[in-house]
């Protein structure tokens, strides 16, 4: 996500240092939102297609929590 921003040169998640920092990699991998996708969506680590079948509500909580993060 960031390297395609141009903002890092490497594409190694910086929380875990285990991935490729991409949206997909924030939604549905990263062992760190684990709990909260599961408390706001009701699965840990959701597929992406399960967004689309998810509350969106749900799903723009889960948003807004991590960019408040940031």
């Amino acid at each position: 996500m960031l390297l395609k921003m141009g903002i890092i040169d490497d594409p190694t998640c910086r929380a875990c240092n285990e991935d490729v920092d991409s949206m997909e990699h924030l939604l549905c991998e990263f062992d760190g939102l684990a709990r909260k996708r599961l408390d706001l969506l009701g699965v840990a680590y959701p597929q992406p297609e399960d967004y689309c079948a998810s509350n969106l509500k749900a799903s723009i909580k889960l948003l807004e929590w991590i960019f408040e993060a940031i």
